[in-house]
């Protein structure tokens, strides 16, 4: 029967293989320091990726050397960087200058190699290769810990590969949803304003504001009605006990159309 790609006539890698042929396969290559691309003089940084040729261009003993051609993004002037095995580095043979930072090992945080002079001394000199074997001990001494530590917390979160896999695709779907529903109470909202802009993410502050805006909203309200409630008040106060009289009812007794209030004395 074969497979689906030898049905179709396409390769597996599809169009990564169209030059394979020619031994070039097209892989994602990131860059392994900054450069300068000699085409616009533009500085491409460290990691930053490219789709390049990746073709085998010799051999450096029994270590194959490789060549990475790729396009700048900026202005598609071809670059070529290829492996060093002799030096165990990259190095730019056409179309870009490499920016020149050079650290050391323990800027790096890693060990220097030796040099040709001591690692013949290491071979030769017992006393001399005593003491790197002191200074290695210490060395251990200090990062066993660190590293046990590590493998712990590594053992712990991934013993259960089923059980950590869940529970990340658990939180994700969560997230989604949040996404989802804060997305959608902002369309409903950009519809119903009419509006066809862009909306920023709602601040603390923001709400805090709306929040005061309310409280001043309210506040000015209350003191409307209030004003109204005054204004539509009778000036001689409420009297709940004043009976209303038709035409020819008899009075039992004197009408207090006065309040008493009014009648007390002034103060001299």
């Amino acid at each position: 029967m074969g497979s689906i790609n030898k049905h179709l006539g396409q390769h597996p890698l599809r169009a990564r293989a169209r030059k394979l042929n020619e031994g070039i396969l097209v892989i994602r290559f990131e860059m392994p320091f900054n450069i300068w691309c000699l085409g616009c003089n533009q500085h491409i940084g460290r990691g930053v990726r490219f789709n390049a040729e990746k073709k085998k261009v010799g051999d450096y003993y029994s270590t194959a050397i490789w060549s990475f051609r790729m396009k700048c993004h900026l202005c598609s002037h071809w670059m070529e960087i290829r492996t060093d095995p002799k030096n165990s580095e990259y190095v730019v043979t056409e179309g870009a200058k490499r920016k020149m930072e050079e650290r050391s090992a323990e800027e790096l945080g890693i060990k220097a190699p030796l040099g040709l002079k001591e690692a013949e001394m290491m071979q030769n000199n017992p006393f001399f290769r005593l003491e790197h074997q002191v200074a290695d001990e210490k060395v251990a001494q200090v990062m066993v810990p660190k590293l046990s530590a590590i493998q712990t917390v590594n053992e712990r979160t991934w013993k259960d590969d089923y059980e950590a896999s869940r529970l990340l695709r658990k939180k994700f779907r969560e997230e989604k949803q949040l996404m989802n529903e804060e997305r959608s109470r902002v369309d409903a909202l950009r519809s119903k304003l009419s509006i066809d802009l862009k909306l920023p993410k709602e601040r603390e502050e923001d709400v805090v504001m709306a929040r005061n805006l309310g409280l001043d909203r309210r506040k000015t309200e209350s003191l409307s009605e209030a004003t109204k409630r005054i204004r539509d008040d009778s000036i001689f106060g409420n009297r709940p006990n004043i009976k209303k009289l038709s035409f020819g009812d008899e009075i039992d007794e004197p009408l207090d159309l006065v309040p008493k209030r009014m009648l007390r004395p002034r103060k001299e």
